[in-house]
């Protein structure tokens, strides 16, 4: 599987169109409120990635995604958390990541789509120089947290300010981040599994996402609520300890998340 960067005003417009529809599925559906222009600011300033199978039968077809800024090129989605203690260049916010595929019973190779799509907009930012990776998980109307157990739950879950289900209710989001120990375990793994990459990054090979990823559906639910206690219970938002290895399923996966 291989990430692009994307480039042109056609594929931008590919990259929106999939995020759409991923986000309007059936179980999964929420949307853009109308009165917000913060889809607009982040499809025309950030950073795009396309996946594509490029050595599937349509090696051009965009059948994934993922959007990243750095703090130095403009501020969080939402007010929290607080990472001003890190240059902001160092910073990347992850979001609009996305994927057309069924939420349940996936294929391998829908699932080698969307893990593709998540071991990137990790991988990316790492290859950028990134000290802290922040993510706004859905949660509440369907929760996207345990699709991250790398990343841990920064302050209580808040509501999305631009966004809305589609029957109008609000969409709550846990703001999540990835640094110290747990990202650099990232970074081993990348540098073992062998990531392939062009000079400016604007193409980057993942042969095995699920090496890099590790998502195990029947802990992660669980990690994420010992995770939140601790949190609770801490002074102050610090590095924490993480686990070594989390082990990988490539099942009952979700569609899209923020």
């Amino acid at each position: 599987m291989e990430l692009r960067l994307v480039s042109t005003k056609r594929e931008r417009e590919v990259f929106a169109q999939g995020l759409r529809e991923a986000r309007g599925l059936k179980g999964h559906g929420f949307r853009e409120k109308t009165s917000s222009l913060l889809g607009r600011v982040h499809l025309a300033f950030k950073e795009l990635y396309g996946v594509y199978d490029d050595e599937g039968p349509e090696p051009d077809k965009m059948i994934g995604g993922f959007a990243i800024h750095n703090l130095a090129q403009f501020g969080p989605s939402c007010s929290r958390p607080d990472l001003s203690h890190l240059p902001p260049e160092t910073v990347f916010e992850v979001g609009e990541l996305w994927s057309l595929t069924q939420s349940r019973g996936l294929s391998i190779s829908a699932a080698r789509t969307l893990m593709t799509a998540r071991a990137g907009c990790v991988t990316i930012p790492l290859l950028k120089g990134a000290r802290a990776l922040l993510i706004y998980a859905i949660t509440r109307h369907s929760d996207m947290t345990k699709f991250y157990p790398e990343f841990e739950a920064a302050g209580p879950p808040l509501v999305y300010p631009f966004l809305e289900t589609l029957d109008g209710r609000p969409v709550y989001v846990q703001p999540m981040v990835l640094q110290g120990e747990a990202l650099m375990e990232i970074a081993a793994r990348a540098e073992a599994w062998g990531i392939e990459a062009n000079q400016d990054y604007s193409r980057v090979k993942i042969r095995n996402p699920f090496g890099l990823v590790h998502v195990d559906m029947r802990h992660a639910q669980k990690r994420a609520e010992i995770r939140a206690n601790h949190l609770r219970s801490a002074q102050e938002f610090t590095i924490a300890a993480f686990p070594s290895s989390i082990s990988s399923q490539p099942s009952d996966l979700a569609q899209a998340a923020l």
